[in-house]
């Protein structure tokens, strides 16, 4: 039996990791060392992401959220679930332009993908419902409509 130094609870010495030069066990138990590899590789992780790929350091990405309120430069939410706001940059020159929620970063995709925002809205005004539309959720071009339950 062994205490691991970290959750203080006795435990069988198979629930320690060996060393792999010594021949002893380690003083924090696996589980231990496991939750805490969980809790900070992703921090560790993101931060070479933002380096490597930015050229931003934590700091500086933070300085840029304080600088807009906290919140996405487009549509000023936040994400769900309290994930960063992405770093949108231009693809084509690596130029960074703000921090933005997902939902307007795949937004911007589409729009730098298709080249304008023309298309989007023609999409939206030929799709456009009237107010009620009828008590009809979509037209068919061949045959009845589907018609809504109101009770």
């Amino acid at each position: 039996m062994r205490t691991c130094t970290r959750c203080n609870v006795p435990k069988s010495l198979s629930a320690f990791y060996m060393y792999k030069d010594r021949n002893r066990h380690r003083a924090i138990c696996a589980a231990c060392i496991r939750a805490h590899a969980r809790q900070e590789y992703p921090k560790k992780r993101w931060v070479a992401h933002i380096q490597q790929r930015y050229g931003l350091t934590p700091q500086m990405y933070y300085a840029m959220l304080e600088a807009q309120g906290g919140a996405c430069k487009i549509c000023r939410g936040t994400n769900q679930g309290g994930r960063k706001l992405s770093i949108d940059h231009d693809h084509k020159t690596g130029r960074l332009r703000a921090l933005v929620c997902i939902q307007c970063n795949l937004t911007l995709g589409g729009i730098e993908r298709v080249g304008s925002t023309a298309p989007f809205q023609q999409y939206l005004d030929k799709h456009a419902s009237p107010p009620y539309n009828e008590g009809r959720l979509f037209e068919y071009p061949e045959g009845p409509s589907a018609e809504v339950n109101r009770t």
